[in-house]
């Protein structure tokens, strides 16, 4: 009875939990481009918040010493990007991008007053600088066969002509830039001695350049600065190709060499070992052919001997991102996937080891600093509970915890009770254990007496190859909805990264049956374990890209969830073949096929043919920009839904393409999802 009575004061008391909202979310900043000057004694990165009362992104470019205080620059009318450090100490490089155009400009670490090198009147981003500060090699979006400034005039008279029509000759048609004008990435570079800028990404007989890459690193210069290298698709004729090599240009000369065949596979990420000693470079690379979403395992090409060194047997399940690096003696550092989780690690490349790895959460960016001569890391790093921030820990002789280092997040989300995942594990699809993480509701999570029963919402990621990771997710943000009254389960299913290559690859001809198997089961093992919070007549389901088409699967194939929302999923397969921007990968993920190749794979594989029995109410959104999962498969889910008479809408974004990225857009996202669950969950 004195039990029952001190519940009851305590609810009567306590503090009411402040609800996390779509409003707060957009204001929390990201943190991204970290490096470290070349004595490691200074980190620079960029800091983006949203403000609402001009709808800007706002740009805060901040130098931070290992020991001191920061100095902050503030950009409110234009974006920086691409930050790199000299090869001296006191400057760092950036490219600040408006409405007019691009600059590369020159910081001073000291007081970041800046200086402009060059100007552009496109954007151009990837930012690459020789050792010596006389050369910089980007990318810009150009017309074949004319330069940036030759495009952006041309770019203003069709603008004023009205000109709207465009004709391909070659495909697939990939990325809004193709669809809108036509232009294509290539490589520049300027130099500073001559005050020209050159195109060096070269042109075959069609006269069509290799795309450059689409990855966080474009370009690296060679410790004498002679040579630049850089990844592009392998195949002139499909821009779209999932297939790159890696290339060598010698600026002396201006000439490119190949540097790896690469027979079909794709190769990223180059990096020239710093080491003037060294003629290598570091690249990221896969192992199955024409299959984009393939592991990247972490490869070395030695340039002197011609010789391959593969070290991806040190990252069972892939790597992240790498950097050479020099404090603390020459290694890799690596960012890498294991078990949902991303950690950091050193790579001795010559003994062919890894080093200990760090004890942290999921690492987004790193950079190697020393601190009293001991080699020391900055990480963004990010929880489920907690927003992106930097933090610090030492490395040798063994790891330190993570400590604070700099977090502009800390007094917005200060007011908030943020839910911690539980893992959990169950026998799922093909016999196989799957991972996952259930977030009880923020009110369960704050105060555990509470009685009352949560419904619970199933977030389905896409990819297949990708992760629900203890990380702060950029999409379905589990707070959002736990402060919703919302318990959550986030199940990586067959195909999810970090679980190795043969459970990344296990989804390959089984979307269907393993991801609706693994996501069923998952949500058995959550009814029965968590039975005491969650109520089992009330449940959602939410999924984007692969996730929305395991949705349409759900839809289709049980009625055990209420409400559905279904984000840029997948309805029918050969649709999707013929429509999406990746064709090659799509071919792998049914199992090698294409429609008029076995059009029987295509049917059992596709939700649009098994629709019949379907009743859930379901939202399906979209971005009209979307050439990834183009909106048409979104259109004829809709129309199906209709023809049966099931509950749903379709709520298109007209500024967005595969991700809502527009901040007013976010915010409108999550009232969608919210208001949608509130009414059917």
């Amino acid at each position: 009875m004195l039990n029952l009575v001190f519940i009851l004061i305590s609810c009567l008391f306590a503090e009411p939990l402040k609800p996390f909202t779509e409003d707060i979310y957009v204001k929390l900043h990201n943190q991204f481009d970290l490096i470290s000057s070349p004595s490691g004694q200074l980190t620079a990165h960029v800091d983006r918040s949203y403000d609402e009362s001009s709808s800007k992104f706002i740009y805060i470019l901040t130098v931070i010493p290992i020991i001191g205080l920061p100095v902050k620059s503030t950009f409110a009318d234009a974006a920086i990007s691409d930050l790199v450090w000299s090869s001296k100490e006191k400057y760092f490089y950036g490219i600040v991008t408006s409405s007019t155009g691009s600059s590369i400009r020159k910081f001073d670490a000291d007081t970041l007053d800046s200086s402009i090198v060059n100007t552009y009147p496109l954007a151009i981003s990837r930012l690459a600088v020789s050792p010596d500060d006389t050369l910089f090699a980007f990318v810009c979006n150009v017309y074949n066969g004319l330069n940036i400034e030759r495009t952006a005039l041309e770019k203003q008279k069709r603008s004023l002509s009205g000109k709207d029509t465009m004709e391909f000759t070659i495909g697939p048609v990939r990325e809004v830039n193709v669809i809108t004008d036509q232009t294509l990435a290539r490589g520049f570079l300027y130099t500073t001695n001559t005050n020209k800028t050159i195109q060096f990404t070269p042109t075959d007989a069609t006269g069509l350049a290799n795309k450059i890459i689409d990855m966080p690193r474009r370009f690296s210069f060679s410790p004498s600065g002679k040579t630049i290298v850089y990844a592009s698709s392998a195949s002139s004729k499909t821009y779209g190709s999932t297939t790159s090599l890696l290339y060598l240009y010698h600026i002396s000369n201006e000439t490119t060499v190949r540097l790896t065949t690469s027979n079909g596979l794709m190769e990223v990420m180059p990096c020239f070992d710093p080491n003037p000693s060294q003629n290598r470079v570091l690249f990221h690379s896969t192992v199955i052919a024409n299959y984009g979403q393939d592991q990247f395992d972490l490869t070395v090409y030695d340039l002197n001997t011609n010789t391959t060194t593969y070290l991806g047997y040190l990252f069972p399940s892939g790597i992240e991102r790498s950097y050479w690096t020099t404090h603390g003696g020459h290694s890799i550092l690596c960012i890498n996937q294991h078990i949902a989780r991303q950690y950091v690690s050193l790579v001795d490349p010559d003994a062919k080891t890894r080093m200990i790895p760090t004890e942290t959460y999921s690492v987004l960016e790193a950079a190697l600093v020393s601190d009293r001569g001991q080699p020391c890391l900055v990480l963004i790093e990010s929880r489920s509970d907690r927003p992106p921030s930097l933090v610090f820990c030492s490395v040798s002789p063994t790891p330190s915890p993570t400590t604070d280092f700099y977090d502009p997040n800390s007094e917005i989300i200060q007011p908030y009770h943020f839910v911690k995942p539980i893992e959990c594990e169950w026998v799922g699809g093909l016999g196989d254990t799957i991972h996952g993480f259930f977030f009880p509701p923020a009110t369960v999570s704050a105060n555990p007496r509470q009685t009352h029963k949560a419904p619970l919402l199933v977030l389905i990621h896409g990819g297949p190859e990708f992760l629900h990771a203890d990380r702060w997710e950029p999409m379905w943000q589990v707070q959002m909805f736990c402060h919703r009254g919302y318990a959550c389960f986030q199940p990586n299913q067959h195909g999810s990264t970090s679980y190795g290559r043969h459970f990344r690859e296990s989804v390959m001809g089984h979307w269907e049956e393993a991801g609706f198997e693994d996501v069923m089961k998952g949500v058995g093992h959550v009814l029965s374990r968590f039975e005491d919070v969650v109520d089992a007549t009330r449940i959602g389901a939410m999924g984007w890209s692969y996730g929305g088409y395991l949705v349409n699967c759900i839809q289709a194939r049980t009625a055990l969830f209420k409400g559905l929302v279904n984000f840029a999923g997948v309805f029918d397969l050969s649709w999707q073949h013929s429509q999406t921007d990746i064709m090659e990968f799509q071919e792998c993920e049914v199992g090698g096929w294409r429609p008029w190749e076995r059009r029987d794979v295509y049917k059992r594989m596709s939700p649009s043919y098994n629709i019949s029995s379907a009743a859930t109410p379901t939202l399906f959104m979209h971005g009209l920009l979307d050439f990834r999962v183009p909106i048409v498969q979104s259109i004829g889910a809709f129309h199906a839904s209709q023809a049966q008479g099931i509950p749903s809408r379709l709520v298109v974004f007209k500024d967005d393409s595969h991700h809502i990225v527009v901040p007013d857009d976010i915010k409108r996202w999550y009232q969608e999802i919210l208001g949608w669950m509130d009414a059917w969950v």
